[in-house]
């Protein structure tokens, strides 16, 4: 899947998440797990890339890429932090 595939993905899965608590008859539980899964694969790629290998104050990249992929990075973190912290309330999730 190409990276804007698996940050679609991940976006359609968030605003699943997201509308689940406007809709009483959609599972916030599950679609949380889904929009989880999906920001663990886009955040699997990101860090998989060559250039995002080693410190970067060690090893610093001359490759432009760089910085545009801790950008992603950073924001699916912090996606995948807010959903964990909604779904947590609700006893049994297990990211």
């Amino acid at each position: 899947m190409s990276p804007d595939q698996l940050q679609l993905n991940a976006q359609r899965r968030l605003q699943e998440f997201d509308d689940a608590g406007e809709t009483a008859d959609l599972d916030p539980l599950a679609l949380g797990q889904k929009a989880v899964e999906a920001l663990d694969e886009f955040l699997n790629y990101w860090n998989d890339r060559s250039y995002m290998q080693g410190d970067r104050e060690s090893h610093p990249s001359q490759n432009p890429l760089r910085p545009y992929a801790e950008r992603q990075i950073e924001w699916a973190e912090r996606e995948k932090q807010r959903v964990l912290g909604l779904v947590g309330r609700t006893n049994g999730f297990t990211p």
